[in-house]
């Protein structure tokens, strides 16, 4: 291919993504006019949970083209993130390390680092979104920062589940001074990430000091020692400042990233209806095992899809164990309180904590 034909593609590129930036710009300015005309109708900025699987549909049976529907489906994921914090201009508050994985999958979701901010405690995070203002955080059994109070939280009605999203980090291992892990004395990690990589740290054959470390801040601090060291960070976390110190592996994977769920929260529950709906319920139960498969049962009768399923404990409570379940909410409303019925026979305590779209990421 000669360099003028070459010349001659790429300036045809360009002109596809110029026209690409045009039409985005276009789609953004009619939904701040939906945005507008919801405020005159006094509708709010409620979630319509079908309209983004509508147009997925209708663009995979439409496309005849080279994109295949799993890449149609990512980067309408993005398109659609983006309209919606045009929607809804509200600050994200994250709970987790500043600048770390957790704040990695937040910008993942929302694409507006000038919308984050980071929340350092539990009551921080509370008032945020009681203010008016969106949480994320992960509440699975990989991320254990305060997760019994954001669970108390939840089955106290004081915030609500409104949408989940799942999130693949990426680690780095780096050192200040060599290669070669032999030559490691010590290696800073942070309490959740060694518990995240415990499958990767088993595969390691060198000989060194493991230094927990409060945060992903306190092991970049760590790595300015004179002795040689080593950290492993969030891949994000070293972008920028990769030429101070030397990668010796990148993309640290481990079989329990895979995924990690992320929820968001808000001070009240969205307003959703239509098909594929998920809901996130608390069970409180008094500790007894047969109360778990009692609990499943009411599920498997109703034909439920079971998503997920926890329990955690909590020994200075009247009750001693809660149960987080996730399944497939049914749209009408009286065979979902039917359920809701049958689950208080069997449990101290339930809690709707919230029911939203079953979109994926």
């Amino acid at each position: 291919m000669s360099s003028a034909k070459l010349e001659e593609l790429r300036k045809l590129i360009d002109s596809v993504d110029d026209r690409l930036i045009e039409l985005l710009n276009e789609r953004i300015g009619l939904v701040k006019d939906i945005l507008a005309a919801k405020n005159e109708a006094e509708i709010g900025n409620a979630l319509d949970s079908t309209r983004e699987e509508q147009i997925l549909e209708r663009l995979q049976k439409q496309n005849k083209g080279l994109i295949k529907s799993e890449e149609i489906k990512k980067i309408f994921f993005q398109i659609f993130s983006v309209c919606r914090n045009r929607q809804q201009q509200r600050k994200i508050c994250v709970f987790g390390e500043e600048s770390g994985w957790v704040e990695d999958a937040a910008l993942a979701r929302f694409n507006k680092k000038d919308l984050i901010r980071n929340a350092e405690n539990i009551d921080d995070f509370m008032a945020e979104i009681i203010g008016g203002n969106l949480g994320f955080a992960c509440i699975t059994p990989q991320f254990q920062l305060d997760r019994r109070a954001i669970l108390e939280n939840l089955l106290s009605g004081k915030f609500a589940v409104i949408e989940e999203f799942d999130f693949q980090p990426q680690f780095s291992l780096v050192s200040n001074r060599t290669k070669d892990l032999s030559e490691v004395s010590e290696l800073c990690v942070t309490n959740e990430l060694l518990q995240l990589l415990r499958d990767f740290f088993v595969s390691m054959s060198f000989d060194a000091k493991i230094n927990i470390c409060r945060s992903d801040s306190e092991a970049l601090e760590n790595l300015q020692s004179i002795n040689p060291i080593a950290a492993i960070l969030p891949s994000r976390l070293i972008e920028n400042i990769e030429d101070n110190f030397i990668v010796i592996e990148k993309n640290i994977t481990s079989e329990l990233l895979s995924p990690v769920k992320f929820m968001t929260f808000a001070s009240e529950p969205a307003k959703v209806s239509g098909e594929k709906l998920k809901a996130t319920v608390l069970c409180a139960v008094n500790g007894e095992n047969e109360k778990l498969w009692e609990i499943l049962a009411v599920l498997n009768a109703f034909n439920l899809k079971l998503f997920d399923i926890q329990t955690v404990d909590f020994m200075d409570k009247p009750w001693k164990k809660l149960i987080a379940i996730e399944f497939s909410a049914p749209d009408n409303h009286e065979i979902f309180d039917h359920i809701l019925n049958e689950l208080q026979k069997k449990t101290i305590l339930v809690r709707v904590c919230g029911v939203y779209p079953e979109i994926n990421g």
